[in-house]
């Protein structure tokens, strides 16, 4: 019987030389054409015990990579108190963040990360610490220096644990992203973007060894370019044309759920759109409720349409 090459073993073959690239009109991994399909699950919200059993899931529904927020209160609780999976704190068995991304790769998933400092996520403050309040003069998401002390002091622990598993260092990480929806706060009224934030962010992660694939995440109907980094990728989050978003639907009940396809865009576009047709990720959301769903028997669906992008149906059926 012939054994088929695992996803690492495709793309790592004859040695790493570069990792996950969008200078071109599509995806390369190791200078290989690369098609991303790539699922949420927040390590935090899961324990420890269940992420290889959520992963394998995945893995199961046709996808290729996972994605993950970094959530700031969780790993630094305290003012200079780190938890990382042995730090002691209450949550100390959500927060091993490398045994969560070595066992991604171990069930032969790539990952990308969302490290903040922000990350929305319907977390509590978006992920920022509470003690962050105590700061006089003070804004958070800002260049500010009364905020931006306690970022890069998290920064530098947290980034190089995240660096040593990038792609091109034998890791799993493929990508990294800035801030998160940082453009969405231009719809506040009297506030604007502040672009030397996201320099700064971007040059903490050139400064502790990032090297892979840098990329914002924004609505840019809604929030413009005020969230972007001139020549880094944009992520769009909730972009709804449908020649280049399918949908996530799982039949319940007779009852169908839709979840947009998140894009991947970038400078090279075509002239008819703002995006690619073929410069996008699929992403869905695995965590919370989805995880039940996924007990059930599994259908993928993965049919092209009229304009050359894709179509993913998964469908749920069989429920207890």
């Amino acid at each position: 019987m012939t054994t088929l090459p695992t996803l690492y073993d495709y793309y790592t073959a004859g040695g790493i030389t570069t990792g996950l690239s969008a200078t071109q009109n599509y995806f390369t991994l190791n200078n290989k054409n690369i098609s991303l399909y790539s699922g949420s699950l927040h390590y935090f919200r899961v324990p420890q015990e269940y992420w290889r059993d959520r992963l394998r899931k995945m893995k199961a529904a046709g996808l290729n990579a996972v994605d993950t927020y970094v959530p700031w209160n969780l790993h630094e609780p305290e003012i200079g108190n780190y938890d990382f999976g042995h730090g002691g704190s209450d949550m100390q068995e959500f927060l091993n963040l490398e045994t969560f991304l070595r066992t991604a790769q171990e069930e032969d998933l790539l990952a990308i990360v969302r490290p903040g400092p922000y990350i929305c996520s319907e977390w509590e403050f978006g992920g920022l610490p509470s003690w962050l309040l105590r700061e006089k003069d003070f804004e958070v998401r800002t260049s500010k220096p009364s905020f931006m002390k306690h970022v890069t002091r998290y920064f530098n622990v947290l980034l190089p644990i995240l660096a040593a598993l990038q792609f091109t260092l034998g890791g799993p990480i493929i990508a990294f992203q800035v801030e998160n929806e940082y453009g969405a706060v231009k719809l506040w009224p009297f506030y604007d973007t502040d672009k030397v934030y996201l320099e700064q962010l971007r040059q903490l992660n050139i400064n502790n060894g990032i090297v892979e694939l840098m990329l914002t995440s924004d609505n840019v109907v809604l929030h413009g370019d005020g969230g972007t980094l001139p020549k880094h990728f944009l992520m769009d989050s909730f972009y709804l044309k449908p020649y280049l978003l399918g949908c996530m639907w799982m039949k319940y009940n007779h009852i169908l759920l839709f979840q947009p396809f998140v894009a991947f865009t970038s400078e090279y576009s075509t002239k008819d759109s703002l995006f690619s047709p073929i410069l996008y990720l699929a992403h869905f959301s695995f965590h919370g409720i989805a995880f039940r769903v996924l007990d059930a028997d599994l259908h993928s669906e993965i049919r092209s349409n009229k304009t050359g992008a894709y179509e993913v149906g998964l469908q749920f059926d069989n429920f207890n």
